[in-house]
């Protein structure tokens, strides 16, 4: 059996990893959020003046197609990290359950409440989902408008 010091280490351990996971999820959201910047960026340097006039059909094209890709990928992430967030808190509030306080236990019965009064959502990552999706949308228009355009 784990004496309680031990176990404040591992709780320790387990909250310096949380927060080196938080560190990289938040640096995966920038580069992925970096990469699809850019690439609107080429396509409205591509338009020039006129929309999707001048542009090259393949650069109108290739570019939405890849965005989507790079949005899917940024969504799995996300996916990934949501997954591992959640199995960390369940590791802390499991190691919790033999200390005498439960500050995530305990953070997370405040959260809920609040949450519940002002009636927004408990968790980030959920919210944020929404946004590779929304871009993804973006992309695909873009891509439609220039087939479109294409054929005009």
């Amino acid at each position: 059996m784990t004496n309680r010091s031990d176990l404040i280490e591992i709780y320790k351990i387990y909250i310096t990893d949380l927060g080196n996971i938080g560190s990289r999820y938040v640096t995966s959201n920038g580069f992925y959020l970096s990469i699809v910047s850019a690439m609107l960026g080429i396509l409205a340097f591509a338009k020039g003046d006129e929309l999707f006039g001048k542009a090259n059909f393949v650069v109108t094209v290739a570019i939405p197609l890849f965005g989507c890709v790079i949005c899917w990928i940024w969504l799995k992430t996300l996916d990934f990290f949501n997954a591992l967030f959640a199995a960390k808190f369940s590791m802390l509030r499991s190691i919790e359950e033999r200390l005498d306080i439960k500050c995530y236990t305990t953070e997370d019965e405040f959260l809920q409440k609040i949450h519940a009064e002002q009636k927004l959502p408990i968790r980030l990552i959920p919210i944020e989902r929404k946004v590779p999706v929304v871009l993804a949308m973006l992309f695909i228009g873009i891509t439609i408008t220039s087939i479109v355009a294409s054929y005009l």
